[in-house]
Order: structure tokens, then sequence, then C-alpha cells
């Protein structure tokens, strides 16, 4: 994937649309001029907003999941592992998750336990306005 440049495997406008989605998932934001008036050369104004629309969704969701440490399930688990770890990827945070087919499950790190979103974890301070009306 991260040869998308140069592979074959990949047509003009689907390295346009990964080149705008790689600046876009970069903190600060990276997307230039430049790279809409690239989209255009390929997209309609609809197909460029539902591209952002997903790339906003995606970097929700990697958050969310960041944030919360989601375990990973098996299947994405082992691809992220024979694809992505030569790359730099670790596992980190996200370990809860048992392999699939494996005898051995993989427990949670005690470095990074899991954040509980129960009203008792957050303390009174911070629930005392969320009663609800009777």
């Amino acid at each position: 994937m991260w040869q998308y440049e140069t592979s074959s495997e990949f047509n003009d406008a689907e390295r346009a649309a990964l080149r705008f989605a790689q600046a876009a998932g970069q903190v600060p934001n990276a997307v230039s001029d430049a790279d809409f008036a690239e989209l255009r050369h390929h997209f309609e104004e609809d197909e460029i907003i539902e591209i952002v629309a997903v790339i906003a969704l995606v970097g929700f969701l990697n958050r969310w999941n960041d944030t919360l440490r989601t375990p990973l399930e098996a299947a994405p688990r082992g691809f992220a592992e024979r694809h992505l770890t030569g790359q730099g990827w670790t596992l980190r945070k996200h370990s809860g998750a048992a392999l699939c087919g494996s005898a051995t499950a993989t427990h949670r790190s005690t470095e990074n336990p899991p954040v509980s979103l129960a009203p008792q974890a957050l303390g009174s301070e911070a629930t005392a306005g969320l009663s609800r009306p009777s």
C-alpha cells in the first residue's frame, strides 16, 4: 500500500486519492490546494466530499479506538502483524484480544489499563449533573 505511487496496482485517480488521504491524516493537516486540484482532475465535487467524509470518519474511529485502547480482533491483528510490522507497526496498547486459533490468550497490558466510562469511574464531581429526571 505504501508504494502506491509506483505500484501498477493503482491508477492515477487512486494515487491522487491516496496521496490526499495521506496528507489529510497528518497532524497538522497537510492537504494543499494542489492536492485538491489533483483530485478535481479525477473526481466530481460530490465524490471529493465523499472521499473527505471517509477520511474524516476513519480518522475519528482511529482516535476513538486509540483513546479507548480497543483490542484488535484476530483477523485485523494478524493482517497488521504480517504486512505492517516491517514498516514499524506494533500492537502496543491494543493487545487485549485473544489470537484466533491459539490456545493462549494474549493478556491485556497493565502498562495501559482499559479505560472505564462507567459513571462510578468518573467520580461524583464529574457525574453530579448527569442524573436522569424522574
